[in-house]
């Protein structure tokens, strides 16, 4: 069992709550939450071949009201060299304090007022982004997100040291819990799929003369709770290790094909598929070879994602790859040094047809980047 109370204090100093400090935005705020929890779990072997494990977590929140979220699997010894296992288990995670109770926030983010444009007759491609006075606001109707998550695999020790994994998984995640960009404010009010409130507005000109719509002036947005998010994949892994006269050498080769990403996308009225798309790559592969004899080790590493649709599934964004490698000389007492390079090759990011910079959580910008460690350990 388990209790904790959560105390959450943002406090500015006066010369800015008075707006007397340029550049600042924000302002005090506050609040609480009280939360108990329980936990069980079973392990039970039905019979010599197969172990089912149960469990259960239940939690109390005092903003929240209570949750019971469970989880069952199952492990088959199918065969000596064959495991056989499945999972499904439910989850849920209450909104942070902050996104609860924090003061407003003054930014200027960029966005795109395609509902402006619409009204106006102009395509959505001839749309440019500008700057908006924006105020980001808590959110204290914000709901907890919940998530469903279901497993089936298969290990199979082809032989001694040589063994593949196959894993098909699902996650669906309802009432997502995030920060809405002020594009998918302003098409969402536009198109009456989003509610108007103190968090999420726009404030517009005057409708023009002829009743088109007016530009926006200022935007209100904040966290919400969107659409689903439902990712469907496989996972293959393969690993082998080979003794030799002359050192061992190691293979690790992990895979991952995502078959759906399923979520809302950018002003969208309802969830679409964007496996594939630009950001959301539908393959993604990482190779490691390892060699080591005595004192030394040598290791290479390829990372490598799949190229992807530029605009939805219009477009073409290359492919990467980039090379790591690293050697490590093991002296025993006296410590170990470790040499490496990362992307090898000097690859650039993938960039837009345009030359934008876009994903930085898929392709980094650090270019070749040397490292060279002493460890000593005592």
């Amino acid at each position: 069992m388990e209790y904790f109370d959560q105390q959450y204090s943002e406090v500015y100093d006066a010369q800015s709550e008075a707006g007397l400090v340029g550049g600042s935005a924000g302002n005090s705020a506050g609040g609480d939450r009280q939360v108990w929890a329980m936990f069980y779990e079973a392990v039970l072997p039905l019979t010599d071949d197969i172990e089912l494990n149960l469990a259960a977590r239940y939690d109390d929140y005092s903003d929240f009201g209570d949750n019971v979220a469970p989880k069952a699997s199952v492990r088959w010894q199918a065969l000596d060299n064959v495991v056989v296992r499945a999972s499904y288990s439910e989850a849920f995670r209450a909104p942070s304090l902050d996104q609860l109770y924090a003061a407003t926030t003054f930014s200027a983010d960029t966005g795109t007022d395609y509902p402006f444009c619409e009204s106006a007759g102009i395509s959505d491609a001839d749309c440019s982004s500008k700057q908006y006075d924006t105020y980001i606001r808590a959110n204290d109707s914000l709901g907890p997100e919940t998530s469903k998550y279901t497993n089936l695999g298969v290990a199979w020790d082809i032989v001694d040291d040589i063994g593949v994994k196959v894993d098909y998984f699902n996650l669906k995640i309802d009432d997502v819990i995030s920060r809405r960009t002020i594009t998918n404010v302003m098409r969402g009010i536009g198109a009456g799929t989003l509610a108007e409130n103190d968090t999420f507005y726009v404030k517009r000109a005057p409708n023009g003369v002829d009743g088109s719509l007016g530009r926006a002036l200022e935007v209100g947005t904040g966290y919400g709770n969107g659409d689903k998010l439902e990712i469907t994949g496989i996972d293959v892994a393969l690993n082998a290790k080979f003794e030799t006269a002359i050192g061992d050498i190691g293979f690790n080769w992990n895979n991952s094909f995502v078959l759906d990403y399923i979520q809302e996308v950018e002003g969208g009225s309802e969830a679409v598929d964007i496996a594939g798309w630009n950001g959301s790559p539908d393959y993604k592969s990482n190779f490691t070879t390892n060699y080591s004899m005595g004192d030394h080790r040598f290791s290479w590493n390829m990372s490598y994602t799949a190229s992807t649709y530029e605009d939805d599934d219009t477009g073409h964004l290359d492919s990467w790859l980039i090379h790591n490698i690293s050697y490590v000389y093991d002296a025993g007492n006296y410590g170990s040094l470790l040499l490496g390079v990362n992307n090898l090759t000097d690859e650039d990011p993938v960039l837009s047809s345009v030359g934008i910079y876009e994903n930085p959580d898929l392709y980094n910008n650090y270019g070749r980047e040397y490292r060279a460690s002493y460890t000593l350990k005592f």
